[in-house]
């Protein structure tokens, strides 16, 4: 054996290989230092959590003469899957409605990071839009939507601060304490986590944003990711009842399902 070309070969072979290694370190830390600099610590996915008997307020009643989905009509789910409930309130969107009494807001969120973060607060940005509307509201009457733990936001509070919401067989229970006042939501590396927003209004109409605020024990200072899908709309009810209240009649059947006055309320 010529250990000679034995032992240049190996050398060879380990200095390509650490060669290799310092490669690959130098691009996971520039990749790093990527997003560090583009701030993406926290990687932040939403969408609204829509009930099967949702209801919203409209400012006129010019949808009435607006044809529905075909899928809404027939009771099927739509082309993208959803069922009709969601597929008629996705609908709607073109009409600037705002959800009656409470918007929820499902979050994903996943640490993108290399290190530990903590998320301590979530910080409501809202703006007034006026008293609630009362030319219209429509409904979908369904089973309800699941019922877990969350948070809630009172809208109606000057500032607005999440605090825990527990739903049961009885009433909603909130928490008088802000919810991060004694906890905080700590994800390592990697790990995702979900949690719900539900903004609550009864006196006027909103439309509101939200975002997070995050800290890791290496940053000199906190930071804020903003909550993407916004911003929402919701409404409290008018004071004096809607000039008309409606509601979407999927139970009639594919020839019977339209818009129909809600049993029981009739138009001032």
């Amino acid at each position: 054996m010529d250990f000679g070309s034995f032992f240049s070969d190996l050398t060879t072979n380990v200095i390509g290989g650490l060669a290799l290694l310092a490669i690959g370190v130098f691009i996971a830390s520039l990749a790093r230092k990527r997003r560090r600099a583009n701030n993406a610590l926290l990687q932040v996915k939403s969408r609204r959590q829509v009930p099967q008997d949702w209801e919203i307020a409209l400012g006129s009643s010019g949808f009435l003469g607006q044809p529905v989905p075909e899928s809404v009509s027939r009771g099927a789910p739509g082309p993208a899957g959803d069922p009709p409930y969601l597929e008629l309130y996705n609908w709607f969107a073109q009409f600037s409605p705002y959800d009656v009494r409470r918007s929820t807001i499902l979050l994903e969120l996943q640490n993108i990071s290399d290190e530990p973060i903590q998320i301590t607060d979530i910080d409501i940005e809202k703006s007034v839009d006026g008293e609630p509307e009362s030319i219209v509201s429509v409904r979908y009457p369904g089973g309800g939507a699941a019922r877990v733990t969350a948070v809630a936001v009172d809208l109606d509070q000057d500032l607005p601060r999440p605090r825990q919401i527990t739903f049961g067989d009885g009433p909603e229970a909130i928490e008088e304490k802000p919810y991060f006042e004694n906890n905080m939501i700590v994800l390592a590396p990697s790990e995702v986590f979900s949690i719900k927003i539900v903004a609550l209004a009864q006196r006027k109409r909103y439309t509101w944003s939200a975002r997070l605020r995050i800290s890791a024990l290496t940053w000199p200072e906190d930071r804020w990711v903003p909550i993407p899908g916004g911003p929402f709309r919701t409404t409290g009810t008018p004071q004096h009842g809607y000039a008309r209240a409606m509601l979407w009649a999927w139970f009639a059947g594919p020839s019977g399902a339209q818009f129909r006055d809600a049993p029981g309320l009739e138009p001032q």
